[in-house]
């Protein structure tokens, strides 16, 4: 028990003792100043008590108040400048400084107490307009806020001892304040570590792109506190890759946001905001630097970006509701792949630790997605040669298994005619169809790959399809009669032009036309058609036989590729005449489309540009 009339200054130094020790305790801060002001009222004997932290804003923000009228005090903010601008015209009385009335014009935005108490009429009387504030600095001396008190219980202007007592209250506040940052400093280092180490490992942990991007947003939005994240992966130069939005609404709010009266081409708009960003993001990443757009300061940016860019970005931010962008690059050694782009819903600034975390988040996921995208690379070429040998593999079995029947005969023929001159020329027959056989199959593969590059120019010359149809069929006219099947050309309109090398119009025609025959029977009919439109020429193939298995639809224009029904397998054939007429039709810029039925026929249809 302490008596009552123990000294004011032994009383304040217990007080202080107390303060001190919560100071080091750890305790929440706003404990800390509550106490703290309680004691400056209790001890010193001021009525009113304000402690006010100055802000990433550069503004005084008051976080406790004791005394009339607290509650409209309490979360007021003044500018830095003009309460400094105050402090600096007050008298200096140690580490305080000390406003008279009407010493200065007060500035009219400032919030202060006002009291209708008269004052005493003596020398050291405290009057209505009279102030005294204790800067508050941490260790170092940076100013971190303002102690603010008023209204003196006794009416008089404070002691110097009182004033002394006030500065130790100041000084442990200080400390209190500064303290209290250096652990939200702390946390948020550990915060960010955290974060960033479970961006990393999430997304090294997947091999797909899509799976890294996904899993990469909800560690970015915890960790930096952001409303929402977006990624934007650019288009690789030599056409590897595309460009990457994900999530996939970046564009849709961005073609949003961008208004018609902004610009008439809201498309090209969006194309131009994407290119300006994406030059700024190389120019972030070269510079070890973020980007920070705010719309509480529309300068920001400015010295990266046009203004049309930064308008576009601000009108984006207003349509999601959000207050600030933060632009990271990302990449790898000295290439930019992209950047990620975080919200949030207020526009103070980001912290040093909070910028060098986001930069080492940018180096490490460029780093997982350009290894990504490596592994990607590899799987597909390794796909490519597999598929490669297998085509190689296709092939040689397809002219070994070709070549054979044909050169029995001819070898057997040959064989026969020494033995028995007398059947020379049946002989000659079958070593003549056995050849043709051969250089039939030479003949497609050799066009196989003068057309495996359907891009390729040609010196295109006007051709008159329908003659070319009409040749064909008279060519083919013997092999559809031997096998009863009637060709019918009524549907060939005359004089029919489009623009081809010539001969490849002949080879699609013949290749078709075969094929219907070689499928079809005795009383089935092949009908030719040619008809066109104001830009299309269109050339139809229909006939009755046996029709197109549909499990065989979707490989029917693949190379080597044969029906798996045993009646058309026992067709010969080397399954290269549809892949010709497809590549035929590709470089003509046109089309071709399959319609069959099993037991009642197929349908080709190829639509070609008019001339």
């Amino acid at each position: 028990m302490h008596g009552e009339d123990e000294a004011p200054e032994l009383t304040a130094l217990r007080e202080l003792h107390r303060i001190t020790m919560l100071v080091n305790s750890e305790r929440d801060l706003a404990d800390v100043l509550l106490t703290a002001a309680q004691g400056v009222i209790d001890v010193i004997g001021f009525d009113a008590v304000a402690v006010n932290m100055l802000t990433d804003r550069d503004e005084f923000e008051a976080v406790t108040v004791l005394g009339p009228p607290h509650d409209e005090l309490i979360g007021t903010r003044n500018s830095r400048d003009a309460i400094l601008a105050e402090v600096e015209a007050g008298e200096v009385w140690g580490q305080l400084a000390f406003v008279p009335e009407g010493s200065v014009a007060h500035d009219p935005s400032l919030t202060f107490w006002r009291t209708s108490e008269p004052p005493l009429d003596e020398p050291q009387a405290w009057l209505p307009g009279d102030a005294l504030y204790a800067p508050l600095r941490a260790p170092d001396g940076q100013l971190l806020g303002i102690l603010n008190v008023d209204l003196p219980r006794d009416g008089r202007r404070p002691d110097p001892v009182r004033c002394s007592i006030l500065e130790m209250y100041a000084v442990q506040i200080g400390l209190a304040i500064y303290h209290a940052r250096e652990r939200e400093r702390l946390a948020e280092r550990v915060r960010l570590s955290a974060a960033t180490h479970a961006v990393v490992q999430t997304a090294a942990s997947h091999d797909d792109l899509e799976r890294i991007l996904s899993s990469s947003l909800p560690p970015l939005e915890t960790g930096f506190r952001a409303t929402r994240v977006w990624i934007r992966l650019f288009a690789e130069p030599g056409g590897a890759w595309g460009a990457v939005n994900f999530p996939d609404s970046l564009v849709a709010d961005l073609r949003a946001a961008i208004t018609p009266e902004a610009s008439h081409d809201t498309d090209g708009s969006v194309e131009l905001l994407l290119a300006g960003v994406e030059e700024v993001a190389g120019v972030c990443w070269r510079t070890d630097r973020i980007l920070s757009l705010s719309r509480c300061n529309a300068d920001d940016g400015l010295d990266l970006l046009e203004p049309e860019v930064l308008a576009s970005v601000l009108a984006w931010l207003e349509t999601l509701g959000d207050d600030q962008v933060v632009l990271v690059p990302l990449g790898v050694a000295d290439q930019c792949l992209g950047y990620i782009a975080m919200n949030r819903r207020t526009g103070g600034g980001w912290s040093g630790a909070e910028e060098a975390a986001a930069l080492d988040v940018g180096r490490e996921l460029g780093r997982v997605i350009s290894s990504a995208r490596l592994r990607a690379r590899e799987k597909e070429l390794m796909a490519r040669l597999e598929e490669l040998d297998e085509y190689k593999d296709r092939v040689v079995t397809t002219i070994i298994h070709e070549l054979k029947n044909p050169l029995s005969v001819v070898m057997g023929n040959l064989e026969l005619a020494r033995e028995e001159p007398d059947l020379t020329s049946r002989a000659h027959e079958a070593i003549a169809r056995g050849a043709d056989r051969m250089q039939a199959l030479v003949d497609d593969l050799l066009t196989l790959t003068r057309l495996r590059e359907p891009v390729v120019e040609f010196d295109r010359v006007l051709v008159d399809l329908s003659e070319v149809v009409t040749e064909v069929a008279t060519l083919e006219a013997q092999g559809a009669r031997r096998q009863g099947v009637r060709l019918d050309l009524d549907g060939v309109e005359a004089g029919v032009l489009v623009r081809s090398e010539g001969t490849e119009l002949d080879r699609m025609v013949l290749n078709l036309v075969s094929n219907a025959i070689k499928y079809s029977g005795e009383g089935d009919v092949v009908s030719l058609s040619i008809t066109q439109d104001a830009g299309h020429v269109e050339f139809r193939c229909t006939d009755t036989g046996m029709g197109i298995r549909p499990e065989d639809m979707s490989s029917i224009f693949d190379e080597f590729d044969r029906s798996s029904s045993p009646e058309a397998r026992a067709k010969p054939g080397s399954g290269l005449g549809l892949p010709i007429v497809r590549r035929v039709v590709q470089r003509h810029g046109g089309s071709i489309e399959v319609a069959s039925r099993v037991g009642q026929g197929s349908s080709f249809i190829v639509r070609l540009p008019r001339a």
